[in-house]
């Protein structure tokens, strides 16, 4: 195979190429670099492309990198055996550069589609076992996957035409939230459902690309619905003390004043400061509770 020559059809198009000489030498450059695909050519000294590709299928790490066979051997059972040996394409020489071209991108799709069934999986798994809903939406905000936990929350199927009822039950959503994923930005926000035993605290985090544009978001869940009883009972508990303790100090302190200011009688100098000293207590204890109810 001559590699200048691949290369010169490649590197314009922006391909980056690392030439290999021998088998040996294509396995330890596919285990350092892990390309994105292998051009391989049947004849090659000691170690020939047949055996290359089944040691890179062989070997978990490198067993879904597409290979690509070029060789000058155009006959049916090459062709057959290369394929059975791991070879995603097949390409005889003379190789035209429109048809170099098409293979390489036709195998770089197919490696980044395997990648993506991979990395679907590996969601699917760790989703399943996350407490809190995952909602993933696009730019335009429509939901493209829902976590087992989110589509419990939302009383959603287990079915994909499900996922794009997440909207409708999901209320007090903000009209501007389309806006706000195409910006990129983050969003937090609770939400009721019709039943009001269940609140969800909802928080939304831009996904960008490697240029940095936003290309969705992913949307978390969480059930808050005993945080919100709680606050709601210590808010009842708070007011109550404030009442309780409030009204009384605040009718000891008026009349202690009334009595020192406008008494009936002149009162005794005895009278006049324990009056004081209760006036004083009583906006010390005001004070105080003004200060727990404050902190709490």
């Amino acid at each position: 195979m001559n590699c200048e020559l691949l290369e010169a059809m490649l590197v314009p198009e922006g391909y980056a190429i690392e030439q290999a000489h021998s088998g040996a030498e294509a396995l330890a450059s596919v285990e350092r670099r892990r390309p994105d695909m292998v051009l391989l050519d049947v004849n090659m000294p000691v170690m020939d492309g047949f055996e290359v590709a089944c040691r890179l299928r062989d070997d978990e790490r490198t067993r879904a990198v597409p290979v690509v066979m070029v060789t000058a051997l155009g006959d049916l059972d090459h062709r057959v055996r290369g394929l059975e040996s791991g070879a995603d394409d097949y390409l005889t020489k003379p190789v035209s550069r429109a048809e170099l071209l098409a293979r390489v991108q036709s195998s770089l799709r197919l490696s980044w589609l395997r990648a993506q069934v991979d990395e679907r999986r590996k969601l699917e798994l760790v989703l399943g076992d996350v407490s809190d809903g995952i909602v993933i939406v696009d730019a335009n905000a429509r939901v493209v996957d829902a976590s087992p936990s989110a589509q419990r929350f939302l009383t959603m199927e287990d079915a994909p035409s499900m996922l794009d009822t997440v909207w409708a039950e999901l209320r007090g959503v903000p009209a501007d939230l389309g806006d706000a994923v195409a910006r990129g930005v983050r969003h937090d926000f609770i939400v009721r459902r019709e039943t009001p035993a269940l609140f969800v605290r909802v928080s939304m985090r831009p996904v960008h690309d490697p240029n940095g544009n936003p290309t969705g978001a992913v949307l978390s869940l969480r059930d808050v619905t005993q945080e919100s009883v709680d606050f709601r009972l210590q808010q009842d508990v708070l007011s109550l003390i404030s009442h309780k303790f409030r009204t009384p100090l605040t009718v000891v302190h008026s009349w202690t004043g009334v009595l020192l200011e406008d008494g009936c009688e002149p009162l005794q100098p005895q009278q006049r400061e324990a009056l004081r000293a209760v006036a004083a207590a009583t906006q010390q204890l005001r004070d105080m509770l003004d200060g727990i109810l404050g902190y709490v």
